[in-house]
């Protein structure tokens, strides 16, 4: 495959499932029940494309199956709709309610220190998605495939 810079990378089912760790099965379960399947086709062809983004979203997907939470498609939107500065430093957070949100790390971390029993009387699930992107992007570069340019780094006010 080879891209321009200003065509962001696409990869395939293969590429799926080589980099997330699910299976075909699991796949094509999301995809039949509309929660995620691979928003991006080639004119010439039937072949279906994962955006990074949606990469993104299925490991999070596994990753909230293994701990018994229900994946929904609120959950696969909230991560494939989130820009790539938050995918890059924020937590994917699920309370007991079914609310869904994407949190910046360090403003999350801090309210954990300032209640430390929060997480646990809410019962939420938290998937830190940076360490999702970082881990996508080791398994892209080991099997040559391309990943995204990191967002570049916003500058702090002194």
């Amino acid at each position: 495959m080879s891209f321009s810079a200003a065509t962001p990378p696409t990869y395939t089912v293969t590429d799926a499932i080589a980099v997330t760790g699910t299976t075909r099965a699991q796949l094509e379960y999301l995809a039949d029940l509309g929660i995620l399947a691979p928003t991006l086709q080639r004119a010439a062809g039937k072949r279906r494309y994962y955006s990074f983004a949606e990469l993104v979203a299925l490991r999070a997907a596994r990753t909230l199956l293994a701990t018994d939470v229900r994946v929904t498609r609120q959950i696969i939107d909230t991560v494939r709709t989130t820009r790539d500065e938050a995918l890059e430093n924020g937590l994917l957070v699920a309370d007991d309610g079914g609310r869904l949100w994407v949190e910046p790390v360090n403003t999350f971390a801090a309210l954990l220190e300032r209640t430390p029993a929060l997480e646990q009387s809410l019962a939420l699930q938290v998937i830190n998605l940076g360490q999702i992107v970082q881990t996508l992007r080791s398994e892209l570069d080991i099997r040559g495939l391309p990943a995204p340019s990191p967002p570049p780094a916003t500058a702090v006010a002194a």
